[in-house]
């Protein structure tokens, strides 16, 4: 928004503002806002010594040819409501049902009775899960789980719905559109009191957009004579109606705890992120795919002291449509 001294010009068509400098003509204080292209009838004049300048652009066929006019936008008073509702039933002592609910309200302009039709959408989530003893030496159980959630396209959180990287996992967007989304996902495993775990998870992910993605997660994390495995197996796959890819994250963890040495932990970490997004039309790779490795090595005091020490060596292969081999290296003390 940019304020100059205009005076008024009459036409056969309408008046209009021109700069002036003139103290006879130049009679109004005007503020000028950037309204979109083809919205408005001024453009900035960039020859003008002065400063910025606006300048009058008569409209063509009645189409404008700006995207300035000298208005000022108010911001219309929105309303935005949120309810939700959860209920927990113990089926039995070893199977829950959880569920929740909720209805959300969102009026851009509640000066307005436009469109009120959109402004409630629905959301749901419902969990089932069972934990069924195998073995009462080591409480070894069995642990399986069946999750469906309905997101509404008009429903709006008042929070981040989901992380981050939930969109980047399943190779749509960085900024998604709003669409209809269902989630089915069914896992199970085998957990033991000691910590030790392994599970394998099946998740169905469908919009309204015509985007559908299917994804197969493998965890496990074992601690065994001092030793410490923890690893997943990540892939998902998806397809549009324009493009089709997967998403493939391996992580593989290995340490050691080291008893002579106050028990610090010394370890080594590999991650693989691997997108490959490909057009359906022509099979051409999309510039969203992207490929790289990580090699981490550590050496971290133990996690139970109060305070702690690190050491951290990190070393990234990245290999996208660009560029092979591309290295990069990092050490870490903390």
């Amino acid at each position: 928004m940019y304020e100059r001294v205009y005076d008024t010009i009459d036409n056969v068509v309408d008046s209009f503002y021109r700069y002036s400098i003139d103290p006879a003509t130049a009679k109004h204080n005007l503020a000028f806002t950037d309204v979109g292209f083809g919205r408005g009838n001024y453009i900035t004049d960039n020859g003008n010594a002065n400063g910025k300048v606006f300048v009058y652009v008569a409209p063509v066929n009645g189409v404008r040819q700006g995207n300035y006019d000298p208005v000022i936008l108010l911001v219309a008073p929105r309303k935005q409501q949120l309810l939700t509702l959860g209920i927990d039933y113990n089926i039995s002592a070893n199977t829950v049902l959880k569920t929740e609910l909720a209805t959300s309200k969102y009026d851009v302009n509640t000066l307005s009775s436009l469109h009120d039709n959109s402004d409630n959408g629905y959301a749901a989530k419902i969990n089932l899960s069972n934990a069924h003893l195998l073995k009462e030496k080591n409480k070894l159980s069995l642990v399986s789980s069946l999750d469906y959630e309905y997101v509404q396209q008009r429903f709006q959180p008042l929070e981040r719905l989901r992380g981050v990287e939930f969109t980047r996992d399943w190779g749509l967007p960085l900024v998604a559109q709003r669409a209809t989304e269902n989630i089915v996902k069914a896992s199970t495993g085998l957990r033991a009191d000691n910590g030790n775990a392994v599970q394998y998870a099946f998740t169905s992910y469908n919009r309204s957009d015509d985007y559908s993605g299917f994804q197969n997660a493998l965890t496990q994390f074992t601690n065994w004579k001092n030793w410490g495995f923890n690893n997943q197996l990540v892939l998902t796959n998806y397809q549009t109606d324009t493009y089709k890819g997967y998403f493939l994250k391996p992580i593989i963890d290995v340490s050691k705890k080291l008893p002579w040495m106050d028990n610090w932990i010394i370890g080594g970490r590999y991650t693989l992120e691997e997108n490959v997004n490909r057009n359906t039309r022509n099979d051409s790779l999309n510039f969203t795919s992207f490929s790289f490795d990580t090699y981490t090595a550590y050496l971290k005091s133990s996690p139970e002291k109060e305070t702690g020490m690190a050491l951290i060596f990190t070393r990234e292969v990245i290999n996208t449509l660009w560029v092979k081999n591309c290295y990069g290296e990092t050490g870490v003390i903390t």
